[in-house]
Protein backbone atom coordinates (compact mmCIF):
# COMPACT_ATOMS: atom_id res chain seq x y z
CA UNK A 1 0.00 0.00 0.00
CA UNK A 2 2.69 2.36 1.06
CA UNK A 3 4.65 1.92 -2.14
CA UNK A 4 1.25 2.43 -4.00
CA UNK A 5 0.74 5.91 -1.99
CA UNK A 6 4.35 7.39 -2.91
CA UNK A 7 4.24 6.48 -6.36
CA UNK A 8 0.96 8.20 -6.69
CA UNK A 9 2.01 11.19 -4.28
CA UNK A 10 5.04 11.34 -6.95
CA UNK A 11 2.70 11.81 -9.78
CA UNK A 12 1.34 15.07 -8.44
CA UNK A 13 3.22 18.32 -9.43
CA UNK A 14 2.79 20.31 -5.76
CA UNK A 15 4.06 16.88 -3.69
CA UNK A 16 8.12 15.35 -3.48
CA UNK A 17 8.23 12.18 -2.13
CA UNK A 18 12.59 11.02 -1.68
CA UNK A 19 13.71 8.50 -3.57
CA UNK A 20 14.20 6.22 -0.66
CA UNK A 21 10.20 5.77 -0.14
CA UNK A 22 10.66 5.04 3.70
CA UNK A 23 13.05 7.18 5.16
CA UNK A 24 12.19 5.80 8.62
CA UNK A 25 14.27 8.58 10.44
CA UNK A 26 12.08 8.86 13.58
CA UNK A 27 11.57 5.22 13.71
CA UNK A 28 14.77 3.92 13.04
CA UNK A 29 17.31 6.34 12.66
CA UNK A 30 16.54 8.67 15.46
CA UNK A 31 19.10 7.52 18.14
CA UNK A 32 21.89 7.40 15.97
CA UNK A 33 21.45 10.18 13.34
CA UNK A 34 20.96 13.90 13.66
CA UNK A 35 17.41 15.66 12.16
CA UNK A 36 19.72 17.05 9.18
CA UNK A 37 19.82 14.02 7.97
CA UNK A 38 16.04 13.11 7.73
CA UNK A 39 15.89 16.78 6.19
CA UNK A 40 18.17 16.06 3.56
CA UNK A 41 16.15 13.59 1.93
CA UNK A 42 13.78 16.67 1.48
CA UNK A 43 16.40 19.21 -0.23
CA UNK A 44 15.18 18.72 -3.37
CA UNK A 45 11.35 19.64 -3.07
CA UNK A 46 11.64 22.80 -3.41
CA UNK A 47 8.00 24.92 -2.30
CA UNK A 48 6.44 21.37 -2.99
CA UNK A 49 4.50 19.28 0.10
CA UNK A 50 7.10 17.01 1.82
CA UNK A 51 6.01 13.38 2.26
CA UNK A 52 7.53 10.26 3.88
CA UNK A 53 5.91 7.10 3.69
CA UNK A 54 7.08 5.35 6.37
CA UNK A 55 4.47 2.32 7.74
CA UNK A 56 6.61 2.52 11.05
CA UNK A 57 5.73 5.57 12.20
CA UNK A 58 2.36 4.01 12.80
CA UNK A 59 4.08 1.99 16.13
CA UNK A 60 5.88 5.08 17.70
CA UNK A 61 5.92 5.66 21.13
CA UNK A 62 3.82 9.12 22.34
CA UNK A 63 6.74 11.22 22.92
CA UNK A 64 8.22 10.56 19.44
CA UNK A 65 5.16 11.36 17.76
CA UNK A 66 4.67 14.52 20.61
CA UNK A 67 7.85 15.74 19.40
CA UNK A 68 7.28 15.70 15.55
CA UNK A 69 4.04 17.36 16.19
CA UNK A 70 6.55 20.13 17.55
CA UNK A 71 8.55 19.86 14.73
CA UNK A 72 6.23 19.74 12.22
CA UNK A 73 3.48 21.89 13.58
CA UNK A 74 1.32 21.78 10.02
CA UNK A 75 2.08 17.99 9.57
CA UNK A 76 -0.67 15.68 7.43
CA UNK A 77 -0.87 11.86 8.69
CA UNK A 78 -2.38 9.94 5.88
CA UNK A 79 -2.56 6.34 7.43
CA UNK A 80 -3.20 2.90 5.04
CA UNK A 81 -4.58 -0.22 6.81
CA UNK A 82 -4.55 -2.70 4.41
CA UNK A 83 -7.95 -5.38 5.34
CA UNK A 84 -7.74 -3.98 8.95
CA UNK A 85 -10.64 -6.37 10.34
CA UNK A 86 -9.26 -9.40 7.98
CA UNK A 87 -7.75 -10.48 11.05
CA UNK A 88 -10.51 -10.82 13.45
CA UNK A 89 -12.81 -12.81 10.53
Amino acid sequence: GTTWLADNLRRHPGVFVPPIKEVAYFSAFFDALGLDWYLDHFADAGPRLKGDATPSYALLPRDRIRLIAQLFPRLKVVILLREPVAGDL
